[in-house]
């Protein structure tokens, strides 16, 4: 997996943020709906004749691929409410690429976000912090310590 630097992102992105209201007046938007982060994971796992999906993610379809020839295609999705009282839900999907004669690229999304409320629009960033920090327990936790070796 080749890493990619969030926190770039994310100071560009709150930059952008702050500068609406200078940029646009009276015309800025008034207030955000809806707050998110999203990760998209691909991890390129050395394809062998035998495999199994469970040797790198934690939550997988209990399959044993006997062979190359064996799944084509795979998709799971999870919807979690990770925090009622703040309307905080993750949905986690997991599929395969296209596979090549040597790589098997699984692919690991993660979207993360809330349903603001008028009380939270003055914190929308200590909560987009907060966001991101169930998007990595949720990485790190569907991960294996096999997978995680392939990240190093």
């Amino acid at each position: 997996m080749k890493p990619i630097s969030a926190d770039s992102h994310m100071v560009a992105g709150r930059d952008v943020f702050t500068g609406l209201a200078d940029r646009f007046g009276d015309e800025a938007p008034c207030r955000i709906d809806r707050l998110g982060v999203r990760y998209v994971n691909r991890l390129d796992v050395p394809y062998f004749d035998e495999y199994s999906l469970d040797d790198y993610f934690t939550n997988t379809p209990k399959l044993f691929m006997k062979s190359k020839s064996g799944v084509e295609h795979f998709l799971t999705r999870l919807v979690l409410k990770l925090n009622h009282t703040q309307d905080i839900n993750a949905v986690v999907i997991q599929t395969i690429d296209k596979p090549t004669d040597n790589i098997l690229p699984l692919i690991l999304d993660i979207d993360v976000s809330a349903q603001l409320t008028q009380e939270d629009q003055a914190d929308i960033w200590s909560l987009l912090d907060r966001l991101r920090e169930y998007k990595n327990d949720i990485f790190f936790h569907t991960m294996t310590p096999r997978s995680l070796d392939l990240c190093e």
